[in-house]
């Protein structure tokens, strides 16, 4: 087997048995611990459509990993395009987290997690350009082979918090129930998230229109907001300025 593949501006390419140990950072260790601390913490980025992030996330990775392997040059180019979006939305994510990361640093070392996107991002574009070109088209496939399945998910998760917002706001004592139900299956992300904070904040946000006066209705939102004891309406503000 060749140790060395020629790109398609004639660089030199690491062997796909040789992974360079900032990509091995950049792509596989770095993010996972930005989850990890991030549901450490509360799950204060992923906590509203988590699974989303998580496609979108993983495919960067398998496309990371498969350009390790591909060798015919259209497949090449497709891969090169996948790294190539892949990379770019990964600097997207670091802009949008840029003011919070910015916050987090002066209350707490973890705000430097934040800026694991922008490095995961060059990554993933610098070795996209480490392949060959190609046609339109395969660029158009390669891109949509990261996109489509995470925009998928959000569409799904997205009208599943628009469904749930209109089962809380509906008055009906059965829909209201279901929507502060932790088991209600919504969407992804009421299987994969445990915070309840963006429950709180809808349930108090939204306390005046909730059929408060039927004891079960009641009781779910205490257990939505983790009011016990005092009236909802006294404790909610603080979880509305939380």
């Amino acid at each position: 087997m060749n140790q060395i593949e020629q790109g398609s501006s004639g660089s030199k390419m690491p062997s796909r048995l040789s992974v360079p140990m900032a990509d091995i950072l950049a792509i596989y260790v770095l993010p996972l611990a930005c989850f990890g601390a991030d549901f450490a913490i509360g799950g204060i980025v992923v906590s509203t459509y988590p699974l989303s992030i998580w496609v979108f996330a993983s495919s960067g990775i398998a496309a990371f990993a498969l350009s390790r392997h591909v060798t015919a040059p259209g497949s090449q180019a497709i891969v090169r395009s996948a790294l190539r979006t892949s990379g770019i939305g990964a600097v997207v994510i670091g802009v949008l987290l840029l003011p919070l990361s910015m916050m987090a640093i002066l209350l707490a070392g973890l705000g430097l997690l934040g800026f694991i996107p922008f490095f995961t991002g060059y990554r993933l574009i610098h070795r996209a350009g480490q392949m060959q070109k190609g046609t339109w088209t395969r660029g158009i496939i390669g891109a949509l082979a990261i996109l489509l399945p995470a925009f998928g998910v959000l569409t799904v998760e997205v009208l599943g918090e628009y469904r749930r917002r209109q089962d809380l706001l509906s008055g009906d004592a059965e829909r209201v129930l279901r929507a502060m139900s932790q088991t209600a299956t919504y969407t992804p992300s009421d299987v994969l998230t445990e915070s309840r904070t963006p429950m709180a904040h809808m349930v108090c946000s939204n306390l005046d229109a909730l059929p408060l006066h039927i004891p079960d209705v009641e009781a779910a939102a205490r257990e939505a907001t983790g009011i016990h004891g005092e009236p909802l309406s006294d404790d909610c503000p603080a979880i509305l300025n939380d």
